[in-house]
């Protein structure tokens, strides 16, 4: 079952993901506040925006195929997408990287940001709203030679359409349809986010995984790029200074800190 099984995301230096759009807001521009050392690295192409959530043309046909028929038949379009995803990606299976929506298809798998982005991608092709939650758990730490790895989760909510208001209800809660592996019976709300931050956390996840192979001017790339999405996010920050320090700038790592 693709959606609803259980696995662990890790992420460097406390990553997490999550977001909440129907389309795809524009870019904003990037935050020069950070003592960012750029003569250290050199810059480098990292995927576009456009690209982490494009589908190939066939998959895109075969879905909106599939959503045609499910809506004349009277399903709601939240509940499209999550039986595309059960009838499609029954062998969708957890890996730790986090890929793009093409890349997701291709591997069949991927960690929660990999999912999350899928749905996204899914999402916008049919125009549906989406919700991103992160939820804590027991946390499960990973040592790769000096860094430390710890977990973080989070589940996509499709929003159900839209229904004309009737002013003798009143809505609470957006009804929809929770996209997820099985989730932890003891999993607690965190926060809510934003699309901005959906972005910004696969770049940082990609940016985590060059610093480890010591690709300083891709991590470097990356982690600017997902700063231009959410500037003020702490682990950004974080992850900037341990870039810094591993490239061999410990003067600006700790300015960074501070």
């Amino acid at each position: 079952m693709p959606v609803r099984l259980w696995l662990i995301c890790l992420f460097a230096v406390l990553l997490s993901a999550c977001a909440n759009t129907k389309k795809r807001p524009a870019t904003p521009p990037p935050r020069p506040d950070m003592p960012f050392n750029h003569a250290l690295f050199n810059p480098v192409a990292v995927i576009d925006e456009q690209a982490i959530f494009a589908l190939p043309a066939q998959q895109q046909q075969a879905f909106l195929r599939f959503s045609q028929q499910q809506v004349a038949a009277g399903t709601r379009g939240d509940r499209v997408i999550y039986d595309y995803l059960h009838s499609q990606l029954n062998e969708f299976h957890y890996r730790g990287d986090t890929y793009s929506a093409s890349e997701s298809l291709q591997h069949g798998g991927g960690n929660c940001i990999s999912l999350a982005v899928l749905t996204q991608a899914y999402a916008f092709v049919a125009g549906i709203d989406t919700r991103y939650r992160k939820v804590a758990s027991a946390p499960v730490y990973q040592q790769v030679a000096d860094t430390i790895l710890i977990s973080s989760h989070f589940k996509t909510k499709l929003l159900a359409p839209e229904e004309p208001e009737d002013e003798n209800w009143i809505t609470l809660v957006r009804p929809g349809t929770v996209i997820d592996y099985f989730p932890a019976q003891d999993a607690i709300f965190v926060a809510s986010a934003q699309y901005q931050d959906l972005v910004a956390k696969f770049y940082a996840n990609l940016a985590v995984k060059a610093m480890l192979a010591e690709e300083f001017d891709l991590a470097a790339a990356r982690i600017l790029r997902a700063r231009s999405y959410a500037p003020d996010d702490p682990e950004l920050i974080n992850i900037a200074a341990v870039l810094h320090r591993r490239a061999g700038d410990r003067h600006s790592a700790e300015r960074i800190y501070l």
